[in-house]
């Protein structure tokens, strides 16, 4: 910031030897620049050469001396200087956009100058064109035209590691960047850390696709879950008033109350003993809530197959429940063991383990 060399020299031309100013003030003279397109348009100076002679001030009277035209160069002269000094004032701003938008969306972006202006015409066709298309017909799949026509509806490009949107709103980019940031996205990128994604990727896997996450977890999964505990009880004895005792676990007050896991336990593994090896239905009733998300594989894989199926029942049941997707490591494991599985999105993996599950309980019932 701190330059020692100058800003003036006298004979010598910042464009022509931009090294021997101070790097600052020859930043705002380099030809690479792209600035706002009225900067171009034709300048007509006779009106504002008229304004200044009517003025009374030192250049109409110092100029009275001149031809007109001379006198049009000479307010050429002193007007192109003025917004010469104001194009540097929008580059430095610029930068400043530039280092505060990094600050605060922890990303770097070029803003480029040329894109913030544009006519009241221009403003009224780029509407236009959107309110055209916001109402095309079903079956459409032409790319999305975004109305861009204020700076904050501009588009960039956003990459990060595993992420890339060609064209994100700034206005956006906070609301996207913390959405990243859920559990569910960033469990979902760690199932395959090669693939990249982008925007819509992730929305049709979580939120908007048919087979997305919410729509299985809202209209599937916890049907097939109820449907599975209905006819585990249907199966036991009991007066159907009283719920089972043997379905119940103990919370830290001593109240009783239905519990997912031990449905599985004693309404299903201890009911068939050869679904399982002596110990196995204590350790899978033995395990805390935690230990369905964070179990090694390497331990899973030692288990009996049904004691398997009934612990990724469970695990999947709980982690939907809250809201979230299992781990890498259970994933691989599904994927692993259950190649048959077909699957468009994580989330319909899930729910074919569980239609697997019911279906392979019932053919060994």
């Amino acid at each position: 910031m701190f330059d020692s060399n100058p800003t003036f020299i006298k004979g010598v031309k910042v464009t022509e030897n931009p090294e021997l100013f101070a790097e600052w003030y020859s930043y705002g003279y380099k030809t690479e620049h792209t600035f706002q397109h009225f900067y171009g348009w034709e300048r007509d100076y006779n009106e504002l050469l008229d304004n200044e002679l009517q003025k009374g001030n030192s250049f109409a009277k110092n100029s009275i001396h001149y031809s007109r035209e001379s006198q049009l160069d000479l307010i050429k002269l002193k007007q192109d200087l003025k917004i010469k000094k104001i194009k540097i004032q929008d580059l430095f701003l610029k930068r400043i956009a530039e280092k505060l938008f990094e600050n605060v969306f922890n990303y770097t972006t070029t803003l480029s100058l040329d894109e913030f202006y544009m006519t009241q015409e221009e403003r009224a066709e780029k509407e236009r064109i959107a309110l055209a298309q916001s109402q095309r017909e079903e079956g459409d799949k032409s790319s999305n035209i975004i109305k861009d026509n204020f700076i904050w509806s501009k588009t960039i490009a956003f990459e990060s590691q595993q992420i890339y949107e060609l064209a994100i709103k700034l206005k956006d980019l906070g609301k996207f960047n913390r959405f990243l940031l859920d559990h569910k996205v960033l469990t979902l990128l760690s199932y395959d850390q090669n693939k990249i994604w982008n925007k819509e990727q992730l929305e049709r896997e979580l939120s908007i696709g048919e087979n997305s996450y919410e729509v299985i977890r809202r209209e599937k999964l916890f049907k097939e879950i109820q449907n599975l505990e209905l006819q585990t009880l249907s199966n036991w004895s009991w007066d159907g008033i009283n719920h089972p005792r043997e379905f119940e676990m103990e919370d830290q007050k001593n109240a009783r109350h239905p519990n997912f896991k031990m449905y599985l336990v004693n309404g299903i593994l201890r009911k068939n003993t050869n679904f399982y090896k002596e110990g196995e239905d204590f350790w899978l009733e033995s395990l805390k809530e935690n230990d369905f998300k964070t179990l090694p594989s390497e331990i899973l894989e030692t288990k009996s197959e049904m004691v398997q199926l009934l612990f990724l029942v469970i695990m999947i049941r709980n982690q939907f429940a809250h809201n979230q997707l299992p781990k890498v490591q259970l994933y691989n494991f599904i994927r692993k063991n259950y190649p048959e599985i077909q699957n468009n999105t994580a989330a319909e993996l899930y729910l074919n383990l569980i239609k697997l599950a019911v279906q392979k309980l019932k053919e060994n019932s």
